[in-house]
């Protein structure tokens, strides 16, 4: 209990994008990410335990439970210590009473360590520099590693520093005409399960390959995957010969960290979105066209202004007065109604690339390989997620379908390219 108490016991308010995350969740849906880590040798779990202890008091924000306080939900502090469990089923809902005690779950398999963050804690970069500053202090603990910190693994008994736990968007908001946009977007074909549950599957794919088809379209990786992503979607809809996809466009949602243009260094949420928007005309477009059709869109949405606008649009609603007067239940209602009619209508699929898992050099040989999930949302029954380490990008898929057939398609059309595909799975 020493390092809960070290903890405190100070309440933080939500950040500007929590709540609906919240709102939206039911026993069958909670908004969760998953990173996982595979070491080289078999967990000791003690020692595991002993890391996630050691470390609690420098994640306040991460370590933490979510409830209703004075009509406002808040991030409380954690009463009992958070324990590591035997590996389960990825991505479960979370349950109210598990929420209210602690939204973070940490996992281990025979070589893996995992943690499922619910994401009104945080996103994915600070999903990754828990993760990372847990494996560091494992590693130290059962081996006796010594190793340098860097901007992705924190040395746990340093003092939490006031930046990492603000709301930036607060912080950078503000006012002008909002970009947020809404469209009903196509949602992908399959035989849904009827157990519901989530599925997943990763391919691990060579990253200097990678990289070089990404400069030989003078364009940047998640431009590029984001176009053999909207390929891949023209052909389930032919095989389906699904004929929604005259009515509807296909929106892939791409989160953007805004870490590095604001100088943040917030391990709560401060992501954003870019949409890019392919209409049914664009099929049979010659893949370099299709991707310098995609790259503007994300150019164009992915500027300072107007993320600044929609921080500001985001500042504006959660201090409305008439807003914050309304009740805690009725407001979450309205909120999920809202979200059911236009959030979760508005994409087809996420396709969201974290960037590398970095660790301090020494840190390296111990680790075989790292992987990165998210949950498909309501009706959108697939989603898409990167990572990378060394020279192999790990692509993920989630979803609630039979078949994984998006990503078959997805992984066989990288090959086509002549990317190499590693036999290895996560």
């Amino acid at each position: 209990m020493q390092a809960i108490a070290l903890q405190g016991a100070k309440y933080y308010p939500l950040d500007n994008t929590a709540i609906i995350h919240i709102a939206t969740r039911n026993k069958t849906y909670s908004n969760i990410f998953r990173l996982e880590v595979n070491l080289t040798q078999k967990i000791n779990v003690n020692q595991l335990q002993n890391a996630l202890d050691n470390i609690t008091p420098r994640f306040p924000t991460i370590v933490a439970g979510l409830k209703a306080v004075c009509s406002k939900y808040k991030v409380v502090p954690i009463t009992a210590p958070l324990r590591v469990m035997r590996e389960g089923s990825r991505l479960a809902s979370f349950t109210e009473e598990e929420m209210n005690e602690c939204a973070l779950r940490v996992f281990y398999g025979e070589k893996t360590i995992s943690a499922e963050f619910f994401h009104s804690l945080t996103d994915g970069h600070g999903g990754l520099v828990f993760l990372n500053t847990l494996v560091a202090e494992y590693l130290r603990l059962q081996y006796g590693l010594r190793y340098s910190d860097n901007s992705l693994t924190l040395n746990p008994f340093d003092k939490v520093d006031e930046s990492e736990i603000r709301d930036d968007y607060s912080i950078f908001a503000k006012r002008g005409k909002s970009s947020l946009t809404y469209c009903s977007a196509y949602k992908l074909p399959g035989e849904k399960r009827k157990d519901n549950t989530i599925q997943t599957v990763t391919g691990v794919f060579d990253l200097n390959g990678l990289m070089s088809i990404s400069h030989k379209y003078n364009t940047k990786l998640t431009t590029f995957l984001t176009t053999v992503m909207a390929e891949a979607i023209f052909e389930l809809q032919n095989r389906y010969n699904d004929k929604r996809k005259k009515c509807k466009p296909i929106r892939i949602m791409i989160p953007v960290d805004l870490r590095r243009r604001y100088q943040s260094k917030t391990l709560r949420n401060f992501t954003l979105y870019v949409t890019p928007k392919i209409a049914s005309d664009d099929y049979g477009l010659a893949f370099n066209s299709l991707i310098d059709k995609i790259g503007a869109q994300i150019k164009e949405q992915n500027r300072n202004e107007i993320h600044a606008s929609t921080m500001g649009d985001y500042e504006a609603k959660n201090n409305s007065f008439i807003i914050n007067h309304i009740p805690l239940p009725l407001r979450c209602l309205l909120l999920r109604c809202a979200y059911n009619i236009f959030g979760d209508c508005s994409t087809s699929i996420t396709l969201s690339n974290l960037g590398k898992a970095e660790y301090p050099q020494e840190i390296n040989s111990y680790i075989n390989g790292v992987s990165f999930f998210l949950t498909p949302k309501k009706k959108s029954n697939y989603n898409c997620s990167i990572i990378s380490f060394k020279d192999k990008l790990y692509i993920s898929f989630s979803y609630r379908y039979i078949k994984a057939e998006l990503a078959e398609i997805f992984f066989r059309k990288l090959t086509e390219f002549g990317i190499t595909q590693y036999s290895e799975s996560i």
